[in-house]
């Protein structure tokens, strides 16, 4: 999709349909300069269809006016930006994808917006980028195995950026050319976690992972269940035992050339590529979402694939354990235990609870690189989504992490991918202890999602700052929103890029 940004007035221009903006009872004064001048072309029909109260600029309603020859643009498209005093760069976000769709249904393929001109205290590069990430988040589909009868036939061949300032072009080309990055990185990640489990296995990611790497130029390599077992990763592995898919243990770095002395972060994301639960078998209904276990995996490789195209100075590693967790003939079983990469041992009491074994020795091995922070992402614990539902992250960390952890506070809330803070005290971890090995894997249900990250961060290295996320609520839809499809949102991509952003800024 070509994304452009021209110099010019509605007024002036021809084009199919222009997207405007319109605050919630707003019948005077308009903020943008472009729906003043539609407004007094249309001999204020835009004052007239607010003032009647047909269309009031609720957020995210749509309305639709014909320019019958007074203008050179046929039509109007008129989207609510809801209240002003409550206007963000999410909402920004929200009325793009809204609208980007709009456009589809109506089979013109260029959108065409003002919509950066609604600033109001946010720059014209972050309304851009935002412009941008909405529309193309929102116009995301996973068709790769639709037959060709099935796929809407009309597509958006470009989006344009409409600026009446010439003074601010480049900042807006450069804000929609970082917020084209994320997006496409973002449905990258969206497509892997869409793709079923008999094309997604452990091979099929590690493949991804090298060509993704050949493409944007980062370093790939992978661990093979033989070099696993060589170095004892031994926790990692007990989960693909009842598999015939072989486990991948994939490692993935970025590291601009030109800067050698960089902070190294470590970014861990869980990719069960199917979880049966193993012998601790799931209930069948719903199992088939099982799929999206892999969603930390590919969050990961969705990051990497947005941090090198943007050349962020960051030297950042992606380490993506992959296996299936089913419940085969030499499945682990309940009562078994495993000693992990880190010489510490565990014993299993629910196979289902197999995130924390992969994740337990990723975080020991991302040890290797000295990292200044370790962060991990996975679909972990039900109890999570059952605590926050589908609306944040629920975000956990050790002492060392408590500087990094407000940044990416602050980044969810700047890119809609909201992080709840859950408590991580020491009380927590008494229900790990096992009687027979160092840890259980599991300690009942009560605040299971807390007691999941206190595991965790038993294998990561003293002193090391780290953050958990818990996406099992936010890395998948039941039902299309504004700019989040039903499936496989990419959770994850937007908020780090984010977080490494300010980082550096800061």
């Amino acid at each position: 999709m070509d994304i452009l940004v021209e110099h010019g007035k509605i007024e002036e221009k021809k084009y199919e349909i222009v997207v405007l903006g319109v605050f919630e009872n707003e019948t005077s004064d308009f903020t943008s300069k472009s729906l003043q001048a539609v407004d007094s072309s249309l001999n204020g029909a835009v004052r007239d269809l607010l003032e009647s109260k047909e269309f009031s600029g609720k957020l995210n309603t749509i309305d639709m006016l014909r320019t019958k020859g007074l203008l050179p643009t046929k039509r109007i498209l008129l989207v609510g930006l809801g209240n002003k005093d409550s206007f963000s760069l999410e909402r920004l976000r929200q009325v793009s994808g809204k609208t980007a769709v709009r456009t589809r249904e109506l089979n013109i393929q260029q959108i065409v917006t003002s919509l950066h001109e609604i600033r109001q205290s946010i720059s014209p590069a972050n309304a851009a980028q935002a412009i941008i990430e909405g529309s193309i988040l929102g116009l995301y589909q996973f068709k790769e195995l639709k037959t060709d009868h099935q796929i809407e036939s009309s597509s958006i061949k470009s989006i344009l950026l409409l600026e009446r300032d010439m003074g601010v072009l480049d900042e807006i080309q450069k804000g929609a050319n970082i917020g084209n990055i994320i997006a496409e990185s973002t449905n990258f990640a969206r497509d892997l976690a869409n793709m079923p489990a008999n094309i997604a296995t452990p091979s099929y990611l590690s493949a991804k992972a090298e060509e993704l790497a050949t493409t944007f130029s980062f370093e790939y390599d992978v661990l093979d269940e033989s070099n696993a077992r060589e170095i004892g990763m031994n926790a990692f592995l007990s989960v693909a035992l009842g598999s015939d898919q072989p486990a991948k243990f994939i490692i993935l770095e970025y590291k601009p050339s030109d800067n050698e002395k960089l902070d190294t972060i470590v970014v861990v994301g869980k990719a069960i590529t199917f979880d049966s639960g193993g012998l601790s078998l799931k209930q069948k209904a719903g199992m088939e979402n099982m799929k999206y276990d892999k969603s930390g995996g590919c969050t990961v490789l969705g990051l990497m694939r947005a941090v090198s195209q943007l050349q962020l100075p960051i030297h950042l590693l992606g380490l993506i354990p992959s296996t299936e967790n089913l419940p085969g003939g030499k499945a682990i079983k309940p009562g078994d235990i495993i000693k992990s990469l880190s010489g510490k041992t565990i014993e299993i009491v629910n196979t289902d609870a197999e995130g924390r074994l992969v994740l337990a020795d990723a975080l020991t091995y991302a040890k290797k690189y000295a990292p200044q922070l370790i962060i991990d992402l996975a679909t972990l614990t039900g109890a999570c989504k059952v605590a926050l539902g589908t609306h944040a992250s629920g975000l956990m960390a050790n002492k060392e992490a408590e500087k990094f952890k407000v940044l990416l506070k602050t980044a969810g809330e700047k890119t809609g991918e909201r992080c709840w803070e859950l408590p991580l005290w020491k009380e927590y971890s008494t229900h790990l202890i096992s009687d027979f090995a160092d840890f259980k894997n599991v300690g009942g249900r009560d605040g299971a999602a807390i007691i999941a990250a206190a595991f965790l961060s038993k294998f990561v290295e003293k002193g090391i700052p780290w953050i958990h996320l818990d996406i099992a609520g936010t890395a998948r839809s039941d039902r299309k929103k504004a700019y989040i499809p039903k499936g496989g949102t990419g959770v994850g991509v937007r908020l780090i890029v984010q977080f490494f952003r300010d980082l550096i800024r800061n």
